[in-house]
């Protein structure tokens, strides 16, 4: 749960400060840093769970304001 939370964080505030990332490459980096997959899959589906990203058309994950 702690992992997941540090996931969700890092990844949330990425995609605040550097704009939309593809789900793919949100997947990958999170991926890098601690080596988890299902559990970088869980943080980017609880963060879409919460509004607080939201995948777009074009598969993207980017900031949702609310």
């Amino acid at each position: 749960m702690a992992q997941t939370n540090y996931i969700k964080h890092r990844l949330l505030n990425y995609v605040k400060e550097y704009g939309p990332i593809t789900g793919v490459d949100a997947l990958k980096s999170m991926y890098s840093e601690i080596g988890d997959e299902n559990l970088a899959r869980v943080a980017i589906w609880k963060l879409m769970e919460q509004n607080l990203i939201e995948l777009t058309t074009t598969r993207e994950l980017k900031y949702k304001l609310s």
